[in-house]
């Protein structure tokens, strides 16, 4: 699902000719790349723990939430395009 979001997202930004709206696609495939990087933290956390002798929380599930952070962040600039962020965007082009 979320990779089928972030293809979706890259074909949708190719075809945009306004620089926000593909900035805006951009950022909400950057987010899905964050959400696959969280679970895969959490995956290699549990296997981990599951197959060594490791007595509880790896880096991994600090990594996780530093990767759910980051899909929050870019989820909220691509969905609500802050007045800064388009003001950035604009002064690009």
């Amino acid at each position: 699902m979320l990779i089928t979001i972030f293809m979706i997202c890259q074909k949708a930004k190719r075809k945009s000719n306004d620089k926000k709206t593909r900035a805006g696609f951009s950022l909400l495939a950057y987010s899905m790349i964050g959400m696959i990087l969280f679970f895969l933290m959490f995956f290699f956390d549990t296997m981990i723990v599951v197959f060594t002798d490791h007595p509880g929380y790896t880096i991994f599930i600090y990594l996780a939430w530093i990767f759910a952070l980051l899909f929050m962040v870019l989820s909220y600039m691509s969905l609500v395009m802050p007045e800064w962020l388009i003001k950035l965007i604009e002064k690009k082009e």
